[in-house]
């Protein structure tokens, strides 16, 4: 295993205080919503939620929530958002990381720093709508862009089908 993959193992690990090498990790960097959205903060997090019940032994999540610099949080109301992102119901199955996050620049969060170095960007574009998944042994990083949830269940059964075991008999 390389530094790189160990940076991004010991990062999940303290993130979800456990590490399974038979899981497929999610990224999933997400714009805080607030009053006025067309989707509410609640749907949204019930989306991801009810992705993570699909294959819930397979797959983790970590949701990033950050800050778009295009939005005046400071005059908007994100209450809805704020009590949805950290809600902890003992039902929850997502791991919601400490927000907001940061995707871009000097401070970014380590996760995205090692992202960017390995996709050997500046900066990742917060412009667009990404997903990053993060192979069970850590040796695989896929960036997906411009995909809505509905594509990443696909690419995630994908994936988790190239995890099944394989046999003749």
């Amino acid at each position: 295993m390389d530094e790189k993959a160990s940076v991004a193992q010991l990062y999940i690990k303290n993130a979800t205080n456990d590490i399974s090498l038979s899981k497929v990790t999610l990224i999933l960097p997400v714009a805080k919503i607030c009053s006025g959205s067309r989707v509410a903060a609640s749907d949204m997090m019930d989306a991801i939620e009810n992705l993570k019940k699909v294959w819930p032994y397979a797959v983790e999540i970590l949701v990033f929530a950050f800050e778009h610099p295009s939005m005046d949080y400071k005059s908007s109301d994100c209450t809805d958002f704020e009590s949805e992102y950290t809600r902890t119901n003992p039902g929850r199955s997502i791991y919601m990381m400490e927000h907001p996050a940061t995707l871009v620049g000097p401070n970014a969060d380590p996760i995205f720093k090692l992202i960017g170095e390995i996709m050997n960007v500046e900066e990742l574009d917060i412009n667009t709508t990404q997903y990053y998944t993060v192979s069970p042994d850590f040796t695989t990083l896929e960036f997906h862009y411009g995909k809505s949830l509905l594509d990443m269940k696909d690419i995630l059964r994908e994936m988790i089908k190239e995890l099944e075991p394989r046999g003749e008999l």
